[in-house]
């Protein structure tokens, strides 16, 4: 589902608009996937839980917010 979620937040993002934070959930064994990112926001802040068994939570914040 990642690659849908990114095409569809590229296409919604333009000069004109854009999310300030997008917030994701369920993330499972994400700590070595380099495809989690999005152009135009920082690197993906993420925790991810150290049992299996229950998922993480990540934000990616707009790239010109400090």
């Amino acid at each position: 589902n990642w690659d849908s979620f990114r095409n569809l937040i590229c296409t919604l993002h333009s000069e004109s608009f854009a999310f300030d934070m997008l917030g994701i959930t369920e993330m499972v064994k994400c700590i070595d996937d380099t495809r989690l990112s999005l152009p135009g926001y920082h690197q993906l802040i993420m925790r991810c839980r150290a049992d299996e068994a229950r998922s993480g939570v990540g934000v990616f914040i707009r790239e010109d917010i400090n």
